[in-house]
């Protein structure tokens, strides 16, 4: 309402209300006004109070208590107890894994058998089902059971965590045998994301099943204290990131004076995240009489070679990334679409491929929440993962994933790098990464140890520059993939003109400036007059210049 007219309507004169209607017997038939709520207050402070109660019912209500206190009190001893009885069967089973007396001769290891390792670890590795080593693995395991040094760089996706892994549970399961209490770990691994170490993590426990050998896990993000126990207990490998490590270091519940060998796991990625400064303060607190480092990556950029001559010595170089950086089983296309109908080209695909596994990749945070949700609300099972989610939801959307409990899985690349998840179908680049290595990372989630997969990356006109800079790094052209009524209409009429068109780009004109399709029109128009020699600074405004002789103001 106006408030003129609530004024007005305030300023008219009263009309007299009419008088209420009267019955016969002379009383008003009008309903009587509510009491107003201060009129019930004063009511119900003068109501009497109700009757105190009697020492009977004190009673009754005490023994009442006591009755409750017991049966929550026997609730938790019987869950304690089941906790107890469940974690006491599991240790017995991995005690009895342990003493097994295994042939040396068994028919377990399959192609493993070649080289020199003990039936536990065979054992081991023919429970997680691998049949035969891969190219990383054959060449790296004899050269880490030597004592060498090794710098490794090989695909994502070909078992780099197995070749370094394997051979280091064989090289400590005897010290670990003797079982001493609050022993110093032998090995460090370092890995760049969470995830990631966890993953290291559970691959280590697998492949020591059959041995006495402890691993422990710290990482940022989760409480220090049960990593805390875990240390002083005692362990024989540590895996974590450098930031947490670098903790534990300073509190002296790290101790560092026992390790023979020192293990960094996507060098590269490391230095991405800014670990550079980190990776170099762990190295020098090492010893360095007698201790082994093993360095791998699926790149190997400048500053990765640089950081293996300084924390390696005499190191044998494996190469196994020759040619295309990205496995021959993965189908990699590229789809050109105009940025408002990425989100509707999504959903379509993820229709028409209907993937059991599949990852969908974005920049930021902010984009995998808006994506997973928009996919949920579409009757597709999706979750989210990225940097601001805790730690313990993090962990749960991955299981949830690695069980098949979820289709889609939108990230960033906090997942790119290093995750093993079996069985990823489809990789979608929901955006187009701007760093070609990534694209690697990405691509390599999909297609690991000899599966097929395929990955689809969305490419707007703005963006095909990046997709010739990641054709040039993984040695490759990646073909366009035809979508019914999603085609890019910004190059429908330049896609047999030019190269770039064909890439989803469209051609800048001859007379544009450069830095026409970044700059704001204002800042345009201002280079554009500085490259035509006209008149630096706005238009003059209408009604002529500054008149002669007035001063600044």
């Amino acid at each position: 309402m106006e408030l003129s007219k609530l004024y007005a309507d305030s300023d008219r004169p009263q009309r007299k209300k009419p008088a209420a209607p009267r019955s016969a017997d002379g009383a008003s038939s009008r309903r009587p006004r509510s009491k107003s709520i201060y009129a019930a207050a004063t009511e119900v402070r003068s109501t009497p109070a109700s009757p105190a109660p009697s020492p009977r019912d004190g009673q009754e209500r005490s023994e009442e208590r006591p009755a409750r206190e017991r049966k929550r009190r026997r609730r938790r001893e019987r869950r304690k107890a089941g906790a107890a009885e469940r974690a006491k069967n599991a240790s017995q089973r991995r005690e009895a894994a342990r003493d097994a007396v295994l042939p040396a001769d068994g028919v377990f290891g399959g192609a493993f058998r070649a080289f020199p390792l003990s039936a536990q670890v065979l054992k081991a590795v023919d429970d997680m089902g691998w049949e035969a080593p891969s190219e990383i693995q054959e060449r790296m395991i004899p050269r880490v059971l030597a004592g060498r040094d090794v710098v490794g760089q090989a695909r994502t996706g070909t078992g780099k965590t197995g070749a370094f892994a394997i051979p280091l549970v064989e090289r400590l399961k005897d010290r670990a045998a003797e079982g001493a209490k609050g022993r110093a770990p032998s090995a460090l691994v370092l890995s760049p994301t969470r995830e990631l170490a966890l993953q290291i993590h559970r691959q280590m426990i697998e492949l020591a099943a059959y041995t006495k050998l402890r691993c422990v896990a710290v990482y940022g993000g989760a409480p220090m204290e049960p990593q805390l126990r875990a240390l002083r207990a005692g362990c024989d490998v540590v895996v974590g990131t450098p930031g947490r490590v670098m903790d534990h270091m300073r509190r002296g519940t790290l101790r560092t004076d026992a390790i023979s060998c020192f293990v960094l796991d996507e060098a590269d990625r490391m230095f991405d995240l800014g670990f550079r400064d980190d990776i170099y303060w762990v190295s020098r607190r090492l010893p360095d009489e007698g201790r082994q480092t093993l360095l791998l990556s699926a790149t190997m950029p400048k500053e990765v070679l640089r950081l293996s001559k300084e924390v390696t010595s005499d190191p044998e170089e494996i190469y196994t990334a020759t040619g295309t950086l990205t496995v021959q089983t993965v189908e990699q296309f590229y789809i050109s679409v105009d940025s408002p109908r990425k989100l509707g080209l999504l959903v379509h695909l993820v229709g028409e491929e209907r993937p059991e596994k599949g990852i969908v990749f974005t920049r930021t945070k902010r984009a995998a929440d808006r994506i997973a949700e928009s996919l949920r609300k579409r009757g597709i099972d999706a979750g989210e993962i990225h940097g601001d989610l805790r730690q313990r939801r993090r962990e749960q959307i991955l299981e949830r994933f690695r069980e098949g409990n979820l289709a889609v899985m939108v990230a960033t690349d906090v997942a790119a790098r290093g995750l093993d998840i079996q069985g990823v179908t489809h990789v979608i680049n929901f955006d187009i990464p701007e760093d070609p290595e990534d694209y690697v990372h990405r691509v390599g989630r999909t297609a690991r140890m000899g599966r097929t997969g395929r990955a689809f990356t969305f490419v707007t006109p703005e963006e095909g520059r990046w997709l010739d800079e990641i054709e040039k790094l993984i040695n490759k052209q990646v073909p366009r993939f035809e979508v019914e009524g999603y085609r890019c209409k910004a190059t429908d009429e330049e896609l047999a003109r030019s190269p770039a068109a064909r890439r989803g780009r469209p051609q800048r004109d001859a007379g544009e400036h450069p830095m026409a399709r970044k700059l704001s029109p204002a800042l345009l128009s201002l280079l554009n007059n500085r490259r035509g020699g006209g008149r630096r600074g706005p238009p003059p405004k209408s009604g002529g210049g500054r008149k002669k002789g007035r001063g600044r103001r």
